[in-house]
């Protein structure tokens, strides 16, 4: 009897590590911003309606403008590559911590300490890398989260 609730402790310690220290953080940051799989403009309005404005920056960029949400294409808006996505409002969160816009340096950096990170980034930014998708984390002046960008792969 006492074997089986030693198993049980380790089992239940196991268990809880799992659930707080995942080795995954969020698996897939791109449907928690409502995005879904497909990243094409026909895609993206169709799940998110139609942008707030579109605009083309000098680099001949597509930028899609959304409530919290920036999303920028490559030169072909329709059939252009899916660059990035930036958060840069406080309504979007991401996994049990509920990281996003707003959160402490020293928040993000605990909680992504086990993760692969990027390298050879500025002072003010903090970047992992989950399967192919890349997180950038920007931070204000006080350390706290200004924007995120998430893209798969660089």
């Amino acid at each position: 009897m006492k074997k089986y609730c030693i198993i049980a402790i380790i089992v239940l310690l196991v268990l809880i590590y799992f659930c707080f220290h995942p080795l995954v953080y969020q698996t897939n940051y791109f449907s928690k911003l409502g995005i879904g799989q497909s990243h094409l403009y026909d895609s993206i309005v169709q799940n998110k309606g139609e942008p707030l404005s579109i605009e083309q920056n000098d680099d001949q960029k597509w930028i899609l403008y959304y409530d919290g949400l920036t999303i920028r294409y490559g030169s072909q808006l329709e059939t252009g590559a899916f660059e990035c996505v930036s958060v840069t409002g406080n309504q979007y969160t991401f996994g049990i911590w509920k990281i996003g816009v707003g959160t402490s340096r020293k928040k993000i950096e605990s909680v992504y300490r086990h993760i692969r990170k990027i390298k050879d980034l500025p002072n003010d930014e903090f970047g992992i890398i989950e399967g192919d998708t890349w997180v950038r984390f920007r931070f204000d002046e006080n350390d706290n989260v200004s924007q995120i960008d998430i893209t798969t792969g660089i």
